[in-house]
């Protein structure tokens, strides 16, 4: 991604870093090595985008930073129309206070135990964000070869963003071990760092707190 660096590194707000993104998604080659599955899919799933960053209008005082592995995009897969592959919504922040969704339900706890016991329900939005590393997408059952594969070439974009949204906190929720290997290929060094189960590990939600560890990045 060295053709993109410099237009990366002037990027101070989330839609132009997110613009040359999808840019450089657009483009790239041997796509199947990032491509979930096999890497059967078309080459248009290229241009799969969902957005995602901060869970308010207000983007100040970011505490804490959720990242995720990346948004499930079975149900377009599944269609076999490459018409579906394209721009989609940050579901989680049009869906932040359904929480039967264990994403939002656990993100929101976790806030609650790591930043401020008094945030509510209607107030941890503005603490808080949450990312995907893969735009894309991928399946129910992800292949963690191929979210390597992605990272390792869109690290760049990935810790420019982190940077932009400048938490104090970052939790990886991507299960613990396989977070860690995700940390070893980026920088987040000068944040405080937690690994934690997927949020839809089974189990009660205290069981699922009690499982996320602090990560030395020394």
């Amino acid at each position: 991604m060295e053709t993109y660096k410099k237009r990366i590194d002037e990027c101070t707000d989330l839609e132009s870093l997110f613009s040359i993104w999808k840019e450089a998604q657009s483009k790239e080659e041997n796509y199947s090595l990032t491509f979930p599955g096999k890497g059967t899919l078309p080459i248009e799933f290229r241009n799969n985008w969902t957005d995602d960053g901060y869970l308010s209008d207000s983007r100040e005082n970011t505490d804490i930073l959720f990242i995720l592995k990346e948004p499930n995009e079975q149900g377009a897969i599944d269609k076999d129309d490459v018409k579906v592959f394209g721009h989609k919504e940050f579901w989680i922040k049009n869906n932040i206070n359904n929480f039967k969704s264990t994403i939002c339900r656990r993100a929101y706890y976790t806030t609650k135990e790591l930043i401020s016991n008094e945030l509510t329900e209607e107030t941890w939005v503005y603490k808080a964000a949450i990312m995907n590393l893969n735009k894309r997408g991928g399946y129910n059952h992800t292949n963690n070869r191929k979210i390597t594969n992605y990272v390792k070439k869109y690290k760049d974009f990935i810790t420019k963003q982190i940077e932009i949204i400048n938490p104090k906190i970052i939790v990886f929720m991507c299960g613990v071990k396989y977070s860690k290997e995700i940390i070893s290929i980026l920088d987040v060094s000068k944040y405080e760092v937690y690994c934690a189960p997927h949020p839809a590990t089974w189990g009660s939600d205290c069981d699922y707190l009690k499982k996320r560890e602090k990560h030395s990045t020394n």
